[in-house]
């Protein structure tokens, strides 16, 4: 008998996590495939903290947009897609107003992964 593999959606992810993300894990999408995501060491931890709060002060002084650290987005067009960059940056014109309270229905103008 042939095993099927299951394809998860952005919904699943939200249910395992749970709508505010308090639950234990955390994962990604990548083609339905569900994949957690292990906690960061300290050096990923301060690279991000850093790139950040660079970015976030450019961002801020021209008025640009939002900087934000492993949120979820997920392509408008592709519910088996979630990305979790360690930061990203959102242009100013493609925040929704008011902020959702779930992962972003788009992907992010500048995504960074540390590896």
């Amino acid at each position: 008998m042939e095993v099927q593999k299951r394809l998860y959606t952005v919904d699943d992810v939200c249910e395992l996590q749970g709508w505010d993300g308090t639950r234990d894990r955390k994962y990604e999408l990548i083609d339905g495939e569900l994949i957690e995501m292990s906690p960061t060491n300290l050096l990923h931890q301060w690279l991000a903290s850093e790139l950040s709060g660079e970015i976030r002060n450019y961002a801020k002084r021209n008025d640009l947009g939002f900087v934000g650290v492993e949120g979820g987005f997920s392509p408008i067009d592709n519910r088996h897609t979630l990305l979790a960059p360690d930061v990203a940056f959102v242009r100013k014109d493609r925040m929704p107003q008011p902020l959702p309270q779930t992962f972003a229905g788009f992907m992010p103008y500048l995504a960074v992964a540390i590896a």
